[in-house]
């Protein structure tokens, strides 16, 4: 919901039991659906302790968990106790989940989403069917999963496609569904203990070192490499020191990693004796094997070793949010249609691509400002389109413009935008994106193509 009606309920809430000179103090945190997606990845990880295959639902977003108990329930005396200590785990970390058991994940997944008691008693919408399908299957009085199990399937599939049967089949056990799995993290752990405790930096740099190697021969030996190392050095009579290095792609090579620690090491200070070191991969994933070029040794590619060693060491030297990419996502409003995310540190499975633009490449300027820049002097032709503009103290007339191209937000958004944008073509040669803003009339230079 937006912010101001949570912010209304919060208030009307609490209301009655508080006085009016006080008012609800809220948390506010941007909705990162990049770390959302790398907390249940981690969640997921977490529990096999209830079930040895667990895995993610193939949703966008995903905020489904998937674990196979079959012949398992018995170890916790049955199905209910076995639900209720899943529910219990969960409550404990202060989470609140819904559980479905179900004789396929189909089935599970919709016992968990919608209440009732059978599957076929549940709504269409708890087959997992586009939005659209499912008005246009309840526009014609198919409501309940009961409804459709009756009807041809020939039919069904030359009327709806093949989607609406995988999902029914998939749902009664009549096919197969494999759960993506997430596996059990394993233990690549590393620990150093003295004898007495030891201050001498150049003593805790070369155990260091050594605990690397060790690490990296145990990752090698698996296939893997570290994304996210944990540093944890035991100090005597005080707190423990922690730290983290992280790496663009999965790495095993010793040295790289000690260089990124390094870095790290450099800005520590430690004002007690240590009296143990230990390094843990806290994420980890498949080691990528790159042919090499026959030719064209010098070419660098973007996912080479020595951009990846680039991207690394200045993530370790300037911090995991400094070093980002643009990522393109799904807003009819352009300042908000991208986002930034960490090169390093986060989820690969959550980088792909999210966004299916409805217009072409060149419809939309290359250089785009951050924050429209109003026009003060400028005509307006009686067609609507502008005729010519100043912008930086020069003024520029247009010889050519396309549009207008309407794009307006919904009314959930706080501050609401209507515009139609023009694409123009000065006299010059110069190619710039301005809109006119159907609120006040007011024309606007949003971007330039180059």
């Amino acid at each position: 919901m937006p912010l101001p009606e949570a912010t209304a309920l919060g208030n009307q809430y609490d209301g009655p039991r508080r006085s009016s000179s006080k008012k609800t103090q809220f948390h506010i945190e941007t909705h990162d659906p990049f770390e959302d997606h790398k907390t249940l990845e981690e969640l997921a990880a977490w529990c096999h302790r209830f079930s040895p295959l667990v895995g993610l639902a193939e949703e966008e977003p995903a905020e489904t968990l998937l674990l196979d108990v079959t012949g398992i329930a018995s170890l916790f005396g049955g199905e209910q106790a076995m639900n209720q200590q899943i529910e219990n785990s969960f409550l404990q970390q202060h989470l609140m989940v819904r559980i479905g058991l179900g004789e396929t994940v189909g089935a599970a997944w919709a016992l968990a989403h919608y209440s009732g008691l059978h599957l076929l008693e549940l709504p269409i919408e708890a087959l997992r069917l586009p939005p659209a399908m499912v008005e246009v299957l309840n526009r014609l009085g198919l409501e309940c999963i009961g409804n459709l199990v009756p009807l041809p399937r020939d039919e069904l599939k030359a009327r709806f496609g093949a989607i609406l049967l995988q999902r029914l089949n998939q749902a009664l056990g009549q096919q197969a569904e494999i759960i993506p799995q997430i596996h059990a993290p394993a233990d690549f752990t590393a620990e150093w203990t003295f004898e007495h405790p030891v201050t001498q930096q150049r003593v805790i740099h070369e155990v260091i070192k050594q605990l690397i190697e060790r690490l990296c021969f145990s990752l090698l030996k698996q296939d893997n490499g570290s994304l996210q190392l944990s540093y944890r050095l035991t100090c005597q009579d005080s707190e423990p020191v922690t730290f983290e290095v992280g790496c663009y792609r999965p790495s095993a090579d010793a040295s790289h990693l000690w260089k990124l620690t390094e870095a790290q090491l450099e800005r520590l200070v430690l004002r007690h004796p240590v009296i143990c070191i230990s390094i843990c991969s806290i994420r980890y994933s498949r080691l990528s094997r790159q042919q090499k070029e026959l030719f064209d040794d010098s070419h660098v590619r973007q996912d080479s070793p020595l951009v990846t060693s680039l991207i690394d060491r200045m993530t370790s030297r300037l911090g995991r949010q400094a070093i980002v990419r643009c990522i393109l996502q799904s807003d009819p409003q352009p300042e908000k249609a991208y986002r930034y995310e960490p090169l390093v540190g986060g989820s690969r499975s959550s980088r792909r691509a999210n966004s299916h633009s409805p217009f072409s490449l060149l419809d939309r300027p290359l250089h785009l400002l951050a924050k429209p820049v109003a026009l003060k002097n400028y005509a307006v032709a009686a067609n609507g389109s502008p005729s010519w503009f100043q912008y930086s103290s020069e003024q520029h007339t247009v010889s050519r413009h396309w549009g207008p191209e309407r794009i307006e937000t919904g009314w959930w958004r706080q501050r609401g935008v209507r515009r139609d944008y023009y694409r123009v073509e000065t006299e010059e040669g110069f190619r710039f994106w301005l809109f006119r803003s159907l609120q006040d009339g007011r024309w606007f230079l949003h971007g330039a193509f180059e």
